[in-house]
């Protein structure tokens, strides 16, 4: 996990980098997932609001699913770990279960058929 989330910080740093200075929701809402692996809530944080910028203009089923998926992760490991308080906006997103279970319907409406059971498991928010 430690490579993935390098690879991810500097794809990151590289689009943030460049003129525009912007990545696109999938790869902010990937980085939210390494975020959350690594314990870092404020900059999951941080990455899932920069996708909702792009998730409000163009909201393509996939985009909000990955979008879901890091706010169910991000909000699974903050479960785990007691010592952080959920701040409020993230406990307006619902529950981890919820979310995962959003994230799951919408890659299986894309064909995403493992993803959506792997989810599902993950999360155990429901079965086929």
């Amino acid at each position: 996990m430690q490579l993935l989330s390098h690879h991810i910080d500097k794809a990151v740093s590289l689009f943030e980098s460049c003129r525009g200075g912007r990545c696109g929701s999938m790869l902010y809402s990937i980085k939210a997932i390494a975020d959350a692996e690594r314990v870092q809530p404020e900059q999951a944080e941080r990455s899932i609001e920069r996708a909702e910028i792009f998730l409000k203009d163009v909201s393509r089923k996939q985009w909000t699913a990955t979008q879901y998926l890091a706010k169910a992760w991000l909000l699974s490991k903050l479960s785990k770990n007691k010592k952080i308080l959920l701040k409020n906006k993230i406990r307006s997103w619902g529950s981890s279960e919820e979310l995962g279970l959003r994230s799951a319907t919408l890659y299986e409406e894309c064909g995403f058929w493992h993803r959506g059971e792997w989810i599902r498991k993950k999360f155990n928010c429901g079965c086929l």
